[in-house]
């Protein structure tokens, strides 16, 4: 879920992004203009998540990197950087300073990036 907005974003696996927000009837609708890819994560489980502020949505991928979208432009990444030496399956951006992330990998490792 975005912290402000009321949408919600989910990790598709043709190595998307796609964010959903409700018609106003009850129905999630996709929001075209809000798609985020680069990454790839076909056939596997990488977690996505957002800044406590919302201005950033990010992603792990198969190959170990980080990749961070702005949220309310969509489009290419704005950061990408390898993080671990195989897939980044889940992440966290600390919840007041959003300058920190921390990851974890398939290589077993748990980083905290500044």
């Amino acid at each position: 879920d975005h912290p402000s907005d009321g949408t919600f974003a989910a990790q598709s696996l043709d190595n998307r992004i796609v964010i959903f927000a409700n018609d106003g009837q009850g129905k999630m609708m996709p929001l075209k203009d809000r798609v985020f890819q680069g990454h790839v994560v076909s056939g596997t489980a990488c977690r996505i998540d957002t800044s406590h502020d919302g201005e950033l949505i990010s992603s792990g991928d198969s190959t170990g990197s980080l990749y961070i979208w702005n949220y309310r432009k969509g489009g290419a990444p704005v950061k990408k950087f390898r993080a671990h030496g195989k897939m980044l399956v889940s992440h966290l951006w600390h919840p007041k300073d959003g300058s920190k992330i921390v990851t974890s990998g398939w290589d077993g490792i748990v980083k905290l990036w500044a």
